[in-house]
């Protein structure tokens, strides 16, 4: 039969190398498409724990939850915070926030909203800068408005991540008095 149909063998045995080619082409196509497409799912689930982290960070400040040992979950051991113009550690931090001004009502209202996330991921941490707009009540008497800029570095332990370093800007504050 070869010798009938010469072509014909070369033919087909250059049909069979092309169908072997185009087979794994697709194959390996999309097996870099799932890769890909779960690297993203994965950066996207870390990011979002970012985010979480950040926003309970300030649910543990809020002055209707603020514990110690509710920070001490949320942060490194070696936590540090530029804030108020200040480097402070977890005891001085703790200080700051539990320190109550004698000449204006205690907090009675606290709220913080975190926008504008940037964050970029590594193996085992993460950083991210966002802008802060909070507001504080002082009963009736006063209440401030601040914005800020602020960045932070975090760990990533377990599942989880966990602040080492927040480093906190006021762009503007605005007080109201009754």
């Amino acid at each position: 039969l070869d010798l009938i149909f010469p072509k014909a063998r070369r033919y087909y045995c250059l049909m069979k190398s092309l169908i072997l080619i185009t087979s794994f082409s697709f194959f390996t196509i999309f097996v870099m498409l799932g890769c890909t497409v779960s690297s993203i799912n994965n950066s996207q689930m870390a990011e979002q724990k970012v985010i979480q982290t950040m926003e309970h960070f300030f649910e543990v400040l809020d002055v209707d939850n603020y514990e110690r040992k509710l920070l001490e979950e949320v942060v490194t051991k070696d936590f540090k915070i530029f804030e108020a113009g200040e480097v402070m550690d977890i005891e001085q931090f703790h200080a700051f926030v539990t320190h109550v001004d004698p000449n204006v009502a205690p907090l009675s209202e606290t709220s913080w909203t975190l926008s504008e996330f940037d964050i970029s991921l590594d193996n085992n941490s993460a950083h991210v800068s966002y802008i802060n707009r909070g507001i504080f009540k002082h009963g009736d008497e006063m209440t401030a408005k601040l914005h800020w800029m602020e960045s932070a570095y975090l760990i990533k332990q377990a599942d989880n991540y966990k602040i080492r370093f927040l480093n906190s800007n006021v762009v503007s504050r605005d007080f109201a008095y009754k």
